[in-house]
């Protein structure tokens, strides 16, 4: 289940507007009957996410998908699905965004080191620590599949 739809186009006129938040809002309720404990953090992540999307080179018509239900109990959501052609084939890029203090490069392919919330020395196994700070980042993991 997406909560909301609209192109890139939509979506950021929403944004501008400041009228994402409610319509996120109104359509939760609707759809699932309640409004999840994270929505307070809403406002922080879509309006960082339109600044990205907004100087990103895609097409005004590329379709956002924003808090994409994966389980029927609604406990998993993906947070950003974009979603467009590129006049050959149909492609896809699932977005989860991060408000992290913190975070730096892995010895992982595709993984960021990031700090666990115990300590500010501490790391996720297997990566190391960096002193990389930033006020946000969008975390991006992407694959490709063919038909």
């Amino acid at each position: 289940m997406i909560i909301y739809q609209n192109s890139r186009t939509g979506f950021l006129s929403d944004v501008d507007d400041n009228v994402l938040l409610d319509r996120l809002e109104k359509a939760f309720k609707v759809k699932t009957g309640s409004i999840p404990a994270d929505k307070r953090v809403w406002a922080d992540e879509y309006t960082r996410f339109s600044g990205a999307l907004r100087t990103a080179k895609v097409s005004d018509e590329i379709q956002v998908a924003i808090e994409y239900h994966v389980s029927s109990i609604g406990r998993s959501r993906i947070d950003v699905i974009l979603a467009g052609n590129d006049g050959k084939q149909d492609n896809g890029l699932i977005i989860e965004l991060k408000a992290w203090d913190r975070a730096g490069l892995s010895d992982i392919e595709n993984m960021v080191w990031l700090p666990l919330e115990a300590s500010a020395s501490s790391s996720t196994p297997a990566c190391k620590p960096s002193s990389t700070r930033s006020k946000s980042s969008i975390s991006i993991r992407t694959s490709r599949t063919t038909p």
